[in-house]
């Protein structure tokens, strides 16, 4: 008599489930749809950055992908980055304070001490 025979005989198999159940159906159109909606904001990223180059760089609205190299702006062309990186230090000083730094291992301190929940706003 083998040992499968014997946990057979004896019950202590455990029950045989099927490989997908509904709860992995629901969890797989879940995914799809985050993915499509992460696919949707990195496209509307994609496109902002290329409307405020071009408003900063060549005075135009447009949302066409353009390279700030071929400005005519001259030495005014330090300006707009020197804007963008006075913004980014206003919201570093006067907002969250866990946005300060290098991302990830404010992110990790965020789950260690408080209990794996990070606030909206840090996100």
């Amino acid at each position: 008599m083998s040992i499968a025979d014997t946990v057979e005989e004896v019950g202590f198999a455990p029950p045989s489930r099927p490989l997908i159940d509904l709860r992995m159906l629901e969890l797989c159109c879940w995914t799809v749809g985050l993915g499509f909606a992460v696919a949707a904001a990195a496209q509307v990223l994609t496109q902002l950055i290329a409307l405020i180059t071009n408003h900063s760089f060549y005075h135009r609205l447009s949302l066409e992908s353009t390279s700030p190299a071929g400005n005519d702006l001259g030495a005014w062309v330090l300006l707009p980055p020197l804007i963008g990186a006075f913004i980014v230090g206003l919201m570093a000083r006067f907002g969250s304070p866990a946005i300060r730094g290098h991302g990830i291992p404010e992110a990790m301190e965020q789950v260690l001490t408080n209990e794996s929940r990070i606030p909206a706003r840090m996100t």
